[in-house]
């Protein structure tokens, strides 16, 4: 979390982090993120601890990227609406990396690219919901079982 946390504080780019804790542990600490980080990111960035309604923030316009789990991480890169942020050898995110990441899909012109598709499909779900959800469910079948050979 701190490898998070530090990494969006370096794009200065505007953000919502939903962070979400262990049955028993429901607050933010200097354990979990760093000392001061809430009022330095104060104005661009809002923490919230808990639940967020994530299809409702997603569906947003104005959202430009999103961290998801590591499977559908894969998964939105191998369609081409994303990209994986890539854990170090020790199994831990690096800030290099998730700047890396976030400078590809909201700064550069790659992320031209990645939100143009990413409008693309959502259009298409919006307009065939249940029928386009099951072509996208096949699609992401075949990429991972195709990725997966190439491994």
């Amino acid at each position: 979390m701190r490898e998070i946390a530090q990494g969006l504080e370096l794009r200065n780019i505007n953000f919502i982090w939903v962070i979400r804790f262990p049955v028993g542990d429901k607050t933010c600490n200097e354990e979990t993120i760093p000392k001061g980080y809430l009022d330095q990111v104060r104005g661009r960035g809002l923490v919230v601890e808990g639940w967020a309604q994530q299809a409702r923030i997603i569906a947003h316009s104005s959202i430009g990227s999103f961290f998801d789990q590591y499977i559908n991480a894969r998964l939105v890169e191998l369609v081409g609406v994303g990209v994986e942020v890539i854990k170090g050898d020790d199994g831990r995110l690096k800030e290099e990396e998730i700047t890396r990441a976030m400078k590809y899909v909201v700064l550069e012109n790659t992320g031209k690219e990645v939100r143009k598709k990413v409008r693309t499909m959502s259009d298409k779900i919006k307009m065939g919901a249940d029928k386009e959800i099951d072509r996208v469910i096949k699609v992401l079948e075949k990429l991972c079982e195709k990725h997966k050979q190439q491994e």
